[in-house]
């Protein structure tokens, strides 16, 4: 969950980390140059943000589920959990973003909020 008055910083560290899995998946750079990456981009005040890699991850995840035809979204949340996103908060993650995104009640440049 995202931290009191830590909100937009959160969104735009899941941002990041869906966009920087994505690009790392599809440029399929090796797999310790890409959690190298991610780890660097979910560290908060050296601590890791595990909740924010899950989250992520579970957004990944339900894409994944929602139109399974590739293996990308799939290949992109997998990085994130060798990160240190917590697998069955991502599963549960995943499970609400599905919903959302079968309803359309999920915002984001592929799924506008109408």
């Amino acid at each position: 969950m995202a931290r009191r008055g830590s909100g937009d910083r959160d969104g735009i560290i899941r941002a990041s980390l869906d966009g920087t899995a994505l690009r790392m998946t599809d440029d399929h750079v090796d797999r310790d140059t890409a959690i190298a990456e991610i780890r660097k981009i979910a560290t908060v005040d050296k601590t890791l943000q595990v909740d924010l890699l899950t989250e992520a991850a579970g957004g990944l995840l339900a894409r994944h589920m929602h139109r399974p035809s590739g293996q990308r979204y799939r290949h992109a949340a997998l990085l994130l959990w060798h990160a240190g996103a917590d697998p069955e908060g991502a599963k549960e993650h995943a499970q609400i973003g599905l919903v959302a995104l079968r309803e359309g009640t999920r915002g984001g440049i592929g799924n506008p909020r109408g």
